[in-house]
């Protein structure tokens, strides 16, 4: 099945457009995000964006968000962004867009600040990049593995973070689509 060339980072960049930050998650953990949401007293802006997803949601199909397995760091990395400048970085994650294909089973390390939000009910984590004026934003959407649920084990929004994991192909509902399994969330100097 050919894979389609719009994958994980499409939806950062439009939702940066919007304002919001968003990355990706697991399906199963939409439970634990419902209770937070309601144990952190959720602002009413985020309870009417739930309430206007929900309603959108209903009318299309449901995306599924794959099982992360990993759960430990691979011993080769082959894409060190830690060790790259951010125009560096900015261009592979642009021909990663263009050219998805030539990622698939390729590890990755990257810097940043974490990022995590809910959107279409469920929870999306990010690693984001700013350059040195911090105006210009670029980021991963990853899926943390499947023995993280959050927000146990996971750093506080807005703290940096060093996250390795494997570009993987995986089925969203609708297609083939390629995806950053995180094998490692580690604090960042």
């Amino acid at each position: 099945m050919k894979m389609k060339r719009n994958f994980f980072l499409l939806p950062v960049a439009i939702v940066f457009m919007a304002g919001l930050t968003v990355g990706c998650s697991k399906q199963n953990d939409l439970a634990s995000v419902e209770q937070n949401n309601v144990q952190e007293n959720v602002s009413d802006t985020e309870n009417l964006n739930a309430d206007e997803n929900k309603e959108t949601s209903s009318k299309k199909s449901a995306t599924i968000i794959p099982s992360n397995p990993y759960k430990e760091v691979p011993s080769k990395i082959d894409l060190d962004f830690t060790k790259m400048n951010y125009n560096m970085v900015s261009s592979i994650m642009f021909e990663m867009l263009v050219e998805p294909e030539k990622y698939v089973d390729k590890t990755i390390r990257i810097d940043g600040q974490f990022e995590t939000s809910v959107y279409e009910g469920n929870r999306y984590f990010a690693v984001i990049n700013w350059d040195s004026t911090g105006c210009c934003p670029s980021g991963m959407n990853f899926i943390p593995p499947d023995s993280m649920i959050y927000p146990y084990g996971f750093p506080e929004a807005g703290s940096l973070v060093s996250v390795t994991g494997v570009m993987k192909e995986a089925f969203n509902g609708e297609y083939n689509q390629l995806y950053f399994f995180a094998a490692s969330i580690v604090p960042s100097m």
